[in-house]
């Protein structure tokens, strides 16, 4: 039996690459970034470790504020956004997202733990797609390599 996660290349766990594949769902291509925007640490390094052994390059923030600098700095083609965030909303991150002139550069799928937060995901014109927590492997890897 394989372990679920590999470390490969290098000799300190920091020159190390992460790898496990899920068969038919690889990423686009290597290079595929996504930001994690989720305040629970032990969730955004979970999904993290997840994408980044399949291949993607991530980057994790906290907070809303440090969103934009984000997307700047680290020029995602995907963005998870939680949508209960401290201090303002996912909802409210999506819509300083969508004035941003390369808004259709990346996409945006919203997180949320809250089913009555579904209605409002869907439908709303900031969000390319919705996920619902706890969200299964499968499901999270399908939506990012949707891009």
């Amino acid at each position: 039996m394989n372990p679920p996660l590999e470390l490969h290349g290098g000799d300190t766990p920091q020159e190390q690459t992460p790898t496990h594949h899920m068969p038919g769902i690889d990423p686009p291509f290597a290079a595929a970034r996504i930001l994690i925007v989720e305040d629970e640490a032990t969730v955004a390094d979970a999904f993290g470790s997840l994408l980044e052994g399949h291949g993607y390059r991530t980057e994790i923030v906290r907070h809303p504020d440090e969103v934009l600098p984000a997307v700047r700095r680290f020029r995602p083609d995907v963005i998870l956004l939680d949508i209960g965030l401290p201090d303002r909303s996912g909802f409210d991150v999506a819509i300083e997202l969508a004035g941003l002139d390369d808004r259709r550069r990346f996409r945006v799928i919203a997180l949320s733990g809250y089913s009555k937060d579904d209605r409002c995901i869907q439908g709303n014109q900031h969000f390319d797609d919705r996920l619902e927590k706890p969200v299964k492997m499968k499901t999270l890897l399908r939506a990012v390599a949707n891009t």
